[in-house]
Order: structure tokens, then sequence, then C-alpha cells
């Protein structure tokens, strides 16, 4: 899943619109900000840091998790083999 695919997944887990999330970011809620949260949702933009920043606290929701990183503790968060 690239940074789009999760900006539009968590936008949908929060029940937003794109119009509403580009309005959150400083794009405006009209379609030019409706666009632009579009083009990066399919990648045909990407958007530059200080925007992914907006973006994740607008869904509130990590930075880290909009980039795809995995936290080193979450690879231990089953139960090892053997016991």
């Amino acid at each position: 899943m690239n940074i789009g695919e999760r900006i539009k997944y968590v936008r949908m887990l929060r029940g937003m619109r794109q119009e509403e999330l580009a309005g959150k970011v400083g794009l405006g809620y009209n379609e030019n900000g409706r666009t632009r949260i579009s083009q990066y949702e399919n990648g045909k933009r990407t958007p530059k840091e200080d925007m992914l920043e907006k973006i994740s606290e607008a869904l509130e929701e990590p930075i880290a998790k909009i980039y795809g990183v995995v936290t080193f503790y979450s690879q231990f968060t089953t139960e090892p083999k053997g016991k």
C-alpha cells in the first residue's frame, strides 16, 4: 500500500469526504482542494512533507502510519515459537 492508498484508507475509515480533508489541510472546501486530495490518493501527485503533516493531523493518524513505517515493537506482538 502506498502513501496515497493509506491516506484514502484512513480518510474513509474516518468517514471523511475528500472536500472535508482538503478544507482541514488548507486546500479549500472546493473542487480544487478535492482534486488535489484525489491526486494524492490516486498516486498522480505526491504530497510534500509539510502537507503530509497536515493530512496526518487532520486524519488524527500518526505520520509514521501514513508513511507506512512499522515500529520496532510491533514486530514482536505475537508469542515466540516454542512457548
